[in-house]
């Protein structure tokens, strides 16, 4: 931003979608004007365990900055494995206050020569991995 500070917000989504296929995105109110944004916010979805417990289920974290008049800014993405969160395995978690607070590295993606998602585009005959690099590669172009 010109002025030093964003306005950013964050996209909730749990993936991939042929897992989670009717599990709609959410977003955070816009924080405006900080660099130091505070989500204090409560989402719910409505998946079950046993979605949560397939072998690659992730929960993205999209940071996007708002912006009022051009389109809004890719900020970087965090990644949480399902697998990974206190109660998926079976343990008894006894409310939120027995979470620990974790923080997570935002990246942003690169197009890697011959890599993953090159390996998919090739292939055509897959909708769901046209789909898959079609998505992926917005988020790159936006990130570049």
């Amino acid at each position: 931003e010109e002025q030093g500070f964003s306005d950013p917000y964050v996209l909730i989504q749990f993936c991939p979608e042929h897992i989670f296929h009717d599990v709609p995105v959410q977003k955070t109110s816009i924080k405006k004007k900080t660099l130091n944004p505070v989500f204090d916010e409560s989402f719910e979805f409505n998946v079950s365990i046993d979605q949560c417990r397939q072998r690659g289920a992730v929960l993205v974290f999209t940071v996007m900055d708002h912006d009022y008049v051009f389109e809004n800014d890719f900020a970087g993405e965090a990644y949480v494995d399902l697998c990974n969160i206190p109660g998926v395995d079976g343990q008894d978690i006894s409310g939120f206050d027995a979470l620990a607070i974790t923080a997570l590295p935002l990246m942003q993606p690169q197009h890697k020569e011959n890599g993953a998602l090159d390996i998919l585009a090739s292939r055509e005959w897959d909708k769901d991995a046209q789909e898959f690099v079609k998505k992926r590669s917005k988020v790159e172009e936006k990130a570049a």
